[in-house]
């Protein structure tokens, strides 16, 4: 007995791998009060990943990554232009549950996020003004992600997910006594490679 349960660990030991990933993203924002003026920004995300097995199929996958989210908007006044980009920079911490179909996964879990830094540009006419506005923002993000992949058992991957919001970007203000909350929830869309050490077995 001691034996085969020294073998069983070992080969589940053998089954967990660490990683890097790194890729582009799509971001925006989402919400009733998000008006038709936003376009989407290209941000981007990388970091590092862990897989613990749990059986041959499926894995328990969390990561720690730095991302780059926000939202552009483009709105006229008085003949001139204005294009503002507001950017928000996460230490997002996803844990997906990965289910693996030979070299074809296929991941789902939630996503925890923590604000580091946002920054603010707006542009129009020959003038250009970018601030610090992090104080403007929640400081903690919570969505889920979903996505699927390919992943060589040499341990190249690549993969596109999915990260949806669930709770609103903005700070809540209190105007007249009354708390009033912007309905604005990040969206983005993650296209990724990386590489498993190891291997996927």
């Amino acid at each position: 007995m001691l034996v085969a349960c020294a073998g069983t660990a070992t080969a589940q030991e053998a089954d967990n791998h660490f990683g890097i990933k790194a890729g582009a993203s799509l971001t925006n924002l989402v919400g009733k009060d998000v008006t038709s003026s936003t376009n989407s920004l290209i941000g981007y995300h990388g970091g590092l990943v862990a897989n613990i097995a749990l059986s041959e199929r499926f894995s328990i996958q969390p990561e720690l990554l730095y991302s780059v989210k926000g939202v552009k908007t483009e709105q006229s006044f008085a003949g001139t232009t204005f294009k503002a980009t507001q950017n928000l920079h996460y230490v997002d911490l996803p844990v997906m549950l990965k289910a693996k179909f030979n070299q074809v996964f296929v991941e789902a879990g939630p996503q925890a996020g923590v604000l580091v830094r946002a920054k603010s540009k707006v542009e129009g006419g020959s003038t250009t003004e970018e601030v610090s506005n992090k104080d403007e923002f929640s400081k903690l993000d919570f969505g889920y992600a979903l996505g699927v992949g390919y992943q060589l058992e040499s341990g190249p991957m690549v993969g596109f997910r999915y990260n949806g919001g669930i709770t609103n970007v903005a700070q809540a203000e209190i105007v007249g006594g009354q708390r009033l909350q912007a309905k604005a929830r990040n969206s983005a869309f993650q296209l990724y490679v990386g590489y498993m050490f190891g291997g996927s077995k």
